[in-house]
């Protein structure tokens, strides 16, 4: 009798668990997940990477205006809008004028690396140069 008894408790403990869902063991939620068809968890047709256009492809950016500029107390910025001046020659240019030379002219700045007479007349309309204030203790030989 022993037996019997045994085998209805075991009988009885199966049909419990069994309807308690304790008998099926399945994997956690995110092992289910068919890493092929739906990577990173995503349901399949969603983009994991909606939404970061704008952060991958940001809209571009227009070059800035060109202005008129005193070549001496231009910044590389400001060169580098200009035409046909891009970084390397707007540091040519700042290592230029570190050096404690000036541009009195136009056609100075072609004693800087990478400006020739063809991009000096493209840079012509946009420079303009201070005129040096007159001395007028000089004027008809007056001293001080």
């Amino acid at each position: 009798m022993r037996v019997d008894s045994r085998a209805r408790g075991l009988a009885l403990l199966v049909l419990i668990s069994a309807a308690l869902g304790w008998l099926e063991r399945r994997p956690p939620a995110w092992l289910e997940a068919d890493p092929l068809s739906r990577p990173f968890g995503l349901a399949v047709g969603e983009d994991r990477l909606a939404g970061l256009d704008s952060i991958l492809f940001p809209p571009p950016v227009p070059a800035p205006e060109p202005q008129i500029i005193d070549p001496n107390l231009a910044s590389p910025e400001q060169w580098i809008a200009l035409p046909g001046i891009g970084p390397v020659t707007a540091a040519h240019i700042e290592t230029w004028l570190q050096s404690g030379r000036r541009f009195r002219r136009a056609e100075d700045l072609e004693q800087v690396h990478g400006i020739g007479p063809v991009r000096l007349d493209k840079l012509r309309p946009w420079l303009r140069f201070p005129v040096a204030p007159v001395d007028s203790s000089s004027v008809h030989g007056l001293a001080p």
